[in-house]
């Protein structure tokens, strides 16, 4: 049921062209669609850029927002004036660096703001600049890293590998190993597969079949036992897999719960896991304590509110940390709640709102219903509206698509 945790994290060594998105509700400018075309509407369904596009995207926080125009893309502002041209075949957001990966003629390179070409297109493939502005670009088959200016600091030698954490970078030359900003080969290639350092400076590896962990110099600090592994990420426990069960270890590699579970998640800020057995989920804690039996037939994490949706029969509910059911499994579908202090439901295969108290203060009656940032967006008919918290209409159906296609 559950994915590979190595096939989970390898890095896909195609371009990053991931849609960033404004959180800022003051001026926020949705992308929309109707009769073919694309712009942008405010929070009350205005059209604040009418629409000309043949698609529309996210506005990110500098700004500027990628649409297509004629098979093209390029970028505007939220005046809808356009400020690069429509004339790449793909185009990224613009990244920390101030630069944004675009495509043209079968080759990848990088723009500044104001469209200026700063590393001309030359690539095979890219991927946008890291956080310590170097960029991983191939050429020839084979990857390597540039800096802002397009110099090559890392000249293209590897098969694949992975974005920069605690100053160095997995990567894959026959086999995996870990190079700094400069280049250099600090631990060299002699794992199966790396996956990035974790915030405790430990990173998982594939040796001799098996998954262990190592520091940043290269050695190995829990050996190589396990079937599967996850991180450590933001727990001092990770969960691991041997003789077909999982269970949790310890950042010195001891085992602080037993394998005995068919899958295990991670812990959480709410020092809960879910689990699974005999096809029932429940909830453990640090100390393997089973605090919500297993009883469900599907459990999802809980949210910082300390409230867990899970599954029974079909129906859908809600549970407190201590595993009391808060809001009974009534619904045929709920997702968790959010900011606006409303939770999705599926009923009679229309879609509503509850309140934390599990109370209907949106009436399924809606086609479907999706949020941003705190907005709510219905279909009825295959038109997208807007409604408040209430379920009143602040924009009657008439938009063909709205936040995204």
């Amino acid at each position: 049921m559950k994915p590979n945790i190595l096939t989970l994290c390898l890095l896909f060594v195609t371009a990053n062209f991931a849609t960033g998105q404004n959180t800022n509700s003051d001026n926020l400018l949705i992308p929309a669609g109707i009769d073919g075309k694309s712009g942008y509407i405010d929070k009350k369904g205005n059209w604040i850029i009418k629409p000309q596009f043949d698609d529309a995207y996210y506005f990110p926080n500098n700004g500027l927002a990628r649409i297509l125009l004629d098979g093209k893309y390029g970028f505007v502002d939220k005046t809808g004036k356009t400020v690069i041209e429509p004339q790449f075949d793909r185009v990224s957001n613009f990244s920390n660096s101030g630069l944004a990966l675009v495509k043209s003629s079968g080759k990848y390179g990088y723009i500044d703001e104001t469209g200026e070409i700063i590393i001309k297109p030359q690539f095979d493939d890219a991927i946008d600049y890291y956080d310590v502005g170097l960029a991983f670009v191939k050429k020839d088959g084979k990857w390597g890293f540039i800096d802002k200016t397009g110099k090559m600091v890392v000249e293209p030698q590897f098969f694949t590998g992975s974005s920069f954490s605690n100053g160095l970078a997995s990567v894959r030359k026959g086999l995996w190993g870990y190079v700094d900003t400069t280049g250099q080969m600090v631990i060299e290639p002699m794992f199966g597969y790396a996956s990035p350092f974790s915030n405790n400076g430990l990173a998982r590896v594939l040796l001799r079949g098996k998954i262990g962990f190592i520091d940043k110099t290269g050695n190995i600090v829990i050996e190589p036992q396990f079937d599967d592994a996850g991180n450590f990420k933001d727990t001092d426990l990770t969960r691991v897999k041997i003789d077909g069960k999982w269970g949790y270890v310890d950042e010195n590699g001891k085992i602080v719960i037993e394998p005995q579970f068919d899958w295990a998640e991670y812990f959480t800020s709410i020092g809960l896991a879910v689990v699974k057995l005999n096809d029932k989920y429940g909830f453990v804690d640090k100390t393997g304590k089973m605090v919500v039996d297993l009883q469900y037939d599907y459990a999802w994490d809980y949210a910082n509110n300390g409230i867990a949706h899970v599954e029974l029969n079909d129906k859908h509910g809600f549970i407190d940390k201590n595993g009391k059911v808060v809001i009974r499994l009534q619904f045929d579908n709920a997702w968790d709640f959010e900011d606006n202090g409303l939770a999705r439901i599926k009923l009679k295969n229309k879609y509503g709102c509850i309140n934390k108290k599990g109370e209907i203060v949106i009436t399924p009656r809606f086609d479907f219903l999706k949020t941003y940032n705190n907005i709510i967006f219905v279909q009825v008919n295959n038109k997208w509206g807007i409604i408040d918290k209430q379920g009143n209409y602040i924009a009657k159906p008439q938009f063909d698509w709205v936040i995204y296609k």
